[in-house]
């Protein structure tokens, strides 16, 4: 998924030449939203629903479980989940719901380490089955100056 349509449209090919696919919306715990997408001037395509600076362009939303029903994935054929939505990985899970349990690994950016939003997540994934299971070296964010870090969680 790529919620910037701008993004989208330069990565499209690139994507598709390889037999893959892309989709243009922002992952959401809510379908058919239309959202406000910040895109820091300097960092384009580092776009954020959250994080309220730069330029502003229209996204819709999607939620995974509806991605899947929509383009008749089956969630049995992915082992792995690999979430970096620059301060919305929370509402992407959400979107999921219970199908999450059918990915074995997730990998998930984690943008404000040590803050209230790195619990929740960690809440939500535990509660869900999931124990981290590993995290990649700590990172300062160009765009908000924030910690971050990959971590992967493995289903219990």
């Amino acid at each position: 998924l790529e919620a910037n349509p701008n993004s989208y449209l330069r990565f499209k090919n690139e994507i598709e030449q390889f037999g893959q696919k892309i989709y243009n919306f922002a992952a959401w715990n809510v379908d058919d939203l239309e959202m406000k997408l910040y895109c820091p001037p300097h960092n384009p395509d580092s776009s954020s629903l959250l994080e309220q600076n730069g330029d502003v362009v229209m996204t819709n939303t999607i939620t995974i479980k509806s991605l899947f029903e929509r383009e008749e994935l089956n969630f049995s054929n992915y082992d792995l989940l690999n979430i970096d939505t620059e301060g919305a990985e929370l509402q992407v899970l959400e979107g999921i719901g219970d199908e999450i349990r059918n990915f074995t690994y997730i990998i998930i950016e984690v943008s404000d380490l040590g803050s209230e939003f790195e619990t929740k997540v960690h809440e939500y994934l535990t509660n869900q089955g999931y124990y981290l299971y590993k995290e990649s070296t700590h990172h300062r964010s160009s765009v908000n100056g924030k910690m971050f870090c990959d971590k992967l969680y493995k289903l219990i």
